[in-house]
Parts: structure tokens; C-alpha cells; sequence
């Protein structure tokens, strides 16, 4: 089935690249820096939030393997996971997504760190 935009026939593959293509330019951070924004706002609000990973991970209903690897970008999230995020720190969704960096990683555990 083709659909029409801006009198154009696209087949159901050209209308996507062409949302994708249009999203792209109203959008002007790249997938990377808004991987890295979620895992630095939610370190950020963690912290503010004096919550361990473990007890993140608790109250989203995960591993906390899973927490840490969201702060270090390493971890893929889904929308519900965010709404999730969201609920617990008591922010708006949009506070997870705003532009945000990593502080610089230093290498150990971190002072008054339980484990090891």
C-alpha cells in the first residue's frame, strides 16, 4: 500500500525513511548523546534521590547489574523502563532525556562502598 506526502507516492519503505529522514532534522541530538543524557540524569537523580543502585534496581524490578549498566550507557532502554525511572525520582519524563554528560568515571569502588 503507497502513501501520499506532499504529492508523492511513496511505497510503505519511502514513507519511512522519509519520517525518519524528517525527525532526524528536527531532532538535534544523535542517539548516542541521548543514551548518554538518560545515564547521566539518571546517576544524577540516584544520587539525589540517596539511593544505591541496588535499590534502584529493586524498585524498577531489575538486577542491579542492570542499573550500572544503564548509568555506563551500556544498557538499551525501553519506554517503560523510562516511565518507570520517571515515576520513582518523581520527575517528568523529559527530565531523563534533557541534555546531560557523564562525569569523567574514576577507576575502584567508590568511598564507603559495602561490597568487595
Amino acid at each position: 500500500m503507497a502513501k501520499t506526502l506532499s504529492n508523492k507516492t511513496l511505497k510503505p519503505e519511502g514513507f519511512y525513511l522519509t519520517m525518519v529522514l524528517m525527525y532526524r532534522v528536527h531532532m538535534p541530538m544523535k542517539t548516542m548523546d541521548v543514551k548518554t543524557s538518560v545515564a547521566a540524569n539518571v546517576k544524577r537523580l540516584r544520587h539525589r534521590a540517596g539511593m544505591t543502585q541496588e535499590e534502584l534496581a529493586i524498585a524498577i524490578g531489575v538486577s542491579w547489574r542492570v542499573t550500572g549498566a544503564i548509568e555506563r550507557v551500556r544498557h538499551e532502554l525501553p519506554l517503560d523502563m523510562l516511565v518507570r525511572l520517571a515515576n520513582i525520582f518523581e520527575v517528568p519524563l523529559a527530565a531523563l532525556l534533557k541534555p546531560a554528560k557523564l562525569p569523567k568515571a574514576t577507576p575502584g569502588r567508590p568511598k564507603g562502598s559495602t561490597y568487595g
